[in-house]
């Protein structure tokens, strides 16, 4: 079973990897004209990375067995959630030799009684370490959420789908860098339910979870690469405290 763990959300968390032979690229210039530390939306996004950060130490999600996953339903009917994702371009950064990764926030909005879940990947960037490239355009997705007995197992598929998962959501999107390349993605959101003790007798609910999917590139030029890259990487979601 793996164990969803948003602790290295900022290194390493969705790896793009060719479903065949990407061929070799050239380089490319380490100046990618993207904003820099500083910019709004992007410290937006690291508070919202640490915050999420704390709150996965507080509740102990990384460690086994997994002190907050619910196995019955949330006694509140509905949560609101917003967090972090990211992943890694693997083999797009082999073919062209460009060190890159890509992140941003993430909202999830959860309807325990309907069994409903939706949400927005957005304020996402090219991340290449020094300067970080925004990209134009949000990914919608949606689809159940029914809690399950057991964590997620990745080892088990039914019908492609995990085995114990809470969350079963799917959506897509292009998004679009300052260089002009379109990143089309489709996109599927798995992921187990947690309720975290905060201060007082309360507790939020949260969403530990993995994305996973294929994405191809289309260049400046409006043509796109034949390649279909799949996604692999985790997200993580929680209530405000």
């Amino acid at each position: 079973m793996k164990n969803f763990s948003a602790v290295a959300l900022a290194m390493s968390c969705l790896m793009l990897v060719a479903c065949g032979e990407s061929g070799t690229g050239g380089s490319e210039d380490d100046t990618h004209g993207g904003v820099t530390q500083g910019q709004p939306d992007w410290d937006s996004y690291e508070e919202s990375k640490v915050e999420a950060e704390a709150l996965e130490s507080v509740a102990n999600i990384s460690s086994q067995p997994w002190n907050t996953r619910v196995d019955t339903t949330p006694t509140q009917d509905t949560a609101s959630m917003r967090g972090v994702f990211s992943f890694d371009t693997g083999a797009v950064e082999a073919a062209t030799g460009v060190n890159r990764s890509i992140v941003g926030e993430m909202t999830m909005e959860a309807d325990f009684g309907a069994g409903t879940v939706s949400g927005q990947l957005h304020n996402t960037f090219v991340d290449y370490g020094s300067e970080h490239d925004p990209l134009s355009g949000s990914l919608s997705y949606q689809g159940d959420v029914e809690i399950a007995a057991g964590e997620t197992d990745l080892t088990t598929r039914n019908d492609e789908n995990p085995i114990n998962t809470d969350i079963n959501a799917n959506g897509g999107a292009s998004l679009t860098s300052g260089d002009g390349t379109t990143y089309n993605v489709l996109l599927d959101v798995f992921g187990d339910v947690h309720e975290i003790p905060v201060v007082g007798d309360g507790q939020i609910v949260a969403v530990d979870g993995l994305l996973e999917g294929n994405v191809t590139l289309t260049d400046a030029d409006g043509i796109t690469d034949p390649t279909v890259y799949d996604l692999d990487g985790e997200y993580f979601v929680h209530e405000d405290e």
